[in-house]
């Protein structure tokens, strides 16, 4: 049985549930029906399409600010939503833990949309199906959330040998985090962060037993690379801004490196 949770600043237009239980009808490999998220001030504006997780754990969000008409109508299986409105079978919802409370905000919704990829559903985005979400920017006050929560999204549901791999670059970009977020006045956040993620790691050999349990599909088929999604307030920072081509073009080479060896099938 589909429920359609919605955000209390989200619209959704009238036909849109019924597209996506359609599309879910047809296919039972179709676990969540994600509508195109547009703003509800331009309405012909995307938010959020196409999503995907960058394995360094930054969302992709390769439609962002732009038109809707560009998009095109063909429905693509993605591999990430954002949860401000989604179709959900509930029963696969349960299998795979059903949403992290301890996230709050801030990976929340990655977390739960990876965990219905791992376990080798599809994420079904249909164009035709459209919700309106009044968006505004976001507070200060997610920093500690979507910090902790990244580094914890991470330790619970990547594959150990990924963790590994992925040592050399996390190397590099935790302290570049740490510095921006430094320069711009949130020192003590990312230390409160740090002392949440701790917090929370009694909890994760449970944790990884449940991404063990529901996995189906390996990091490599799930985790891509690309431009990620920077907060504006933090893009402005002078080492993001003239730094940001560069860094993510290594970040690809060596994501494909990767994939072309120790991850090769």
């Amino acid at each position: 049985m589909p429920d359609f949770p919605v955000d209390a600043d989200v619209l959704a237009r009238p036909d849109t549930v019924q597209l996506l239980r359609d599309a879910m009808a047809r296919d039972s490999q179709i676990k969540v029906g994600s509508p195109i998220v547009v703003h509800a001030s331009r309405p012909d504006v995307i938010q959020y399409a196409g999503g995907a997780m960058h394995f360094i754990c930054e969302a992709i969000n390769p439609w962002l600010h732009r038109p809707l008409a560009e998009r095109g109508a063909e429905p693509q299986d993605i591999g990430a939503a954002p949860t401000c409105a989604l179709l959900l079978d509930r029963q696969t919802a349960i299998d795979v833990g059903l949403f992290d409370e301890r996230y709050f905000i801030g990976k929340e919704d990655g977390d739960f949309t990876h965990r219905i990829k791992m376990a080798g559903y599809k994420i079904w985005e249909l164009p035709a199906a459209l919700v309106l979400h009044d968006s505004r920017p976001r507070g200060t006050w997610l920093f500690y959330y979507q910090i902790r929560n990244r580094w914890h999204f991470m330790l619970k549901n990547y594959q150990t040998s990924t963790l590994l791999l992925l040592l050399p670059p996390l190397l590099v970009h935790e302290p570049l985090q740490m510095l921006v977020l430094v320069a711009k006045g949130y020192a003590r956040v990312y230390l409160k962060a740090v002392w949440g993620l701790i917090g929370m790691l009694p909890a994760l050999p449970a944790d990884r037993a449940l991404a063990k349990r529901i996995r189906v599909r390996p990091d490599r088929d799930l985790l891509i690379s690309g431009r990620m999604v920077i907060r504006e307030d933090l893009a402005k920072n002078l080492l993001v801004r003239h730094g940001r081509a560069l860094y993510e073009g290594a970040l690809n080479g060596y994501w494909t490196l990767l994939k072309k060896t120790v991850l090769a099938r």
